[in-house]
């Protein structure tokens, strides 16, 4: 993947996978944990992950997502399907030019209910001369700094 970018300006990866996850974030229950949503959260993430690996022409890791229903009963798959269509078109359809994946990702609930993520993201190698200018720090991922 390449190097982990911290995000700083307009629009922080942080903010998009608010807007992006949104849906979900507005079903949560008010006891729910922060763990607890973060384990929820993992599956649209992951899509967003496999979606943007998808257009960045490596091909083959929405096709895992599926192959990993194989074990599933058959009468489950359509639902599990229609999960994962779902966020990708989300992704797709709200956020085409995010080509970023997400490396490491915080969540917490305020005690006034805000949500927010913290999240550190990178680019695959060969979009890296596309990061926007508001992008300001490039870091490598060993460090795991977050936006």
């Amino acid at each position: 993947m390449g190097k982990s970018l911290l995000l700083v300006g307009e629009k922080k990866a942080s903010d998009i996978l608010l807007e992006y996850s949104e849906p979900l974030l507005r079903g949560f229950p008010a006891d729910i944990s922060d763990a607890q949503a973060l384990h929820l959260l993992s599956v649209p993430i992951m899509i967003w992950n496999a979606t943007s690996l998808e257009d960045a022409g490596r091909k083959g890791w929405v096709a895992k997502i599926f192959a990993s229903f194989d074990s599933v009963p058959s009468e489950e798959q359509a639902g599990l399907d229609a999960c994962v269509f779902y966020w990708i078109r989300r992704k797709v359809e709200l956020f085409p030019n995010e080509i970023w994946c997400v490396r490491n990702v915080k969540f917490r609930i305020s005690k006034d209910g805000e949500k927010r993520f913290r999240a550190v993201v990178s680019l695959p190698t060969e979009f890296e001369h596309l990061a926007p200018p508001n992008w300001i720090r490039i870091i490598d991922g060993a460090r795991g700094r977050s936006a």
